[in-house]
Order: structure tokens, then C-alpha cells, then sequence
């Protein structure tokens, strides 16, 4: 008999061992819940491919192209639309940008990769971008035009 118990009494305790934690009793209705909220999904800007850029750029939907690349990069290649503003002094030079600040700011370098980086630091302090991706890189790939040379960098 001994023998039998201590057996159901492992079977239980495995069984129990198993089955995790218990749930937990659902709230009455009207009952504020004690876990705390999903915290909001990360702010995130838009992105273009060098075709829709081409496309906003011909029916006048860009206000403001700005290419981040350095002005050497610039000056050897760039949409005929972009001012500069390179992404090393990008932040020390917002203030220029502030005329655009509720309008929707097309950012542009070479591959992507920086401008992906202007437009976290634009979204960051309150600005519109939109990341052009494959950059100026795409853009010549694709067939489309640059302009070489300086051209006014302010915005």
C-alpha cells in the first residue's frame, strides 16, 4: 500500500513539475490591468528608390534634396536638385534647415547608408525625411543624370 502512494505521489509530483506556472485569473471587466503597456513602436521615416525620387522630383514634390555625402563626393557627381550638407556637420548646421522643418526632406549620399543615418538624426530633432535608397549610387546605375561641380550648399 506504502508502495503504491509513494508511487501516485511521484506521478503527481511530475505531473505538477510539467504543467509551468498557473494562469493568471483574468481581470474583471472595467479592471485596470497591472502590466505595464507594449512601449510605441519606434518613430521611422520613409523611404524612396532613386525611380520614386525621380518621379516627386518631376511633379515638384521635393521641396528639399539634401545630399549628405562629403564635397568631394558632391563635387564629382550629384543629383542637379541636391544641396550639401555633409553628415559629419549635419547636426552643427540644423538650424539651416529649419525653413523646411514641416515640409518633407529628401535625404541622399552614395549608397544609403549615411543618409539612412541623416534621416534618424533629422527624424530626431523633429524634421520630415525620406531616405533615398541606394542613393547616388542607384541613381547613376539607373540611367539618370548628374551634375558635376559645387553648387550653393545651403539649403
Amino acid at each position: 500500500m506504502f508502495c503504491r502512494l509513494g508511487s501516485a505521489l511521484v506521478v503527481l509530483a511530475a505531473l505538477a513539475a510539467c504543467g509551468g506556472p498557473a494562469p493568471e485569473p483574468a481581470a474583471a471587466p472595467g479592471a485596470a490591468s497591472a502590466a505595464a503597456p507594449a512601449p510605441a513602436p519606434a518613430a521611422s521615416f520613409r523611404a524612396v528608390t532613386v525611380q520614386g525620387l525621380q518621379a516627386d522630383l518631376e511633379a515638384g514634390k521635393v521641396p528639399l534634396l539634401l545630399d549628405v555625402r562629403t564635397v568631394e563626393e558632391y563635387a564629382a557627381g550629384h543629383v542637379a536638385q541636391a544641396r550639401q550638407i555633409p553628415l559629419d556637420t549635419l547636426e552643427s548646421r540644423l538650424a539651416e534647415l529649419e525653413a523646411h522643418k514641416g515640409a518633407e526632406i529628401y535625404v541622399i549620399c552614395q549608397s544609403g547608408r549615411r543618409s539612412e543615418r541623416a534621416s534618424q538624426l533629422l527624424l530626431s530633432k523633429g524634421f520630415t525625411p525620406v531616405n533615398v535608397e541606394g542613393g547616388t549610387g542607384a541613381w547613376v546605375g539607373a540611367g539618370m543624370p548628374v551634375v558635376e561641380g559645387a553648387t550653393p550648399s545651403t539649403p
